[in-house]
């Protein structure tokens, strides 16, 4: 949504073949998904929910990784998800 992340916390996504996971904070969360072209699809998102200093980032994230996603490639290595407008998360492989 064009904030940038906090510091000193943990921010990363992972995906399996069906399945992705997330980190956007303390808390961690995933779901099962389906890919259809450019959307990506996911099923119920669920995550560990302790408490945490500030949970609104984490909070956000969960809100756009909720709803079908359309997914876009940016310069190779740079991946944007989003479910609509001011709903997007911007990813950064690492390898």
């Amino acid at each position: 949504n064009g904030r940038p992340t906090p510091p000193g916390g943990q921010y990363l996504m992972n995906f399996e073949a069906t399945r992705f996971g997330a980190k956007f904070g303390c808390n961690g969360m995933g779901a099962d998904y389906r890919q259809e072209g450019d959307r990506l699809i996911p099923g119920p998102v669920v995550g560990t929910q302790m408490a945490c200093p500030d949970m609104s980032f984490e909070s956000a994230a969960g809100v756009v990784l909720s709803q079908p996603l359309r997914m876009q490639w940016q310069d190779g290595d740079r991946l944007r998800l989003s479910s609509g407008p001011q709903r997007t998360i911007d990813l950064v492989r690492s390898y």
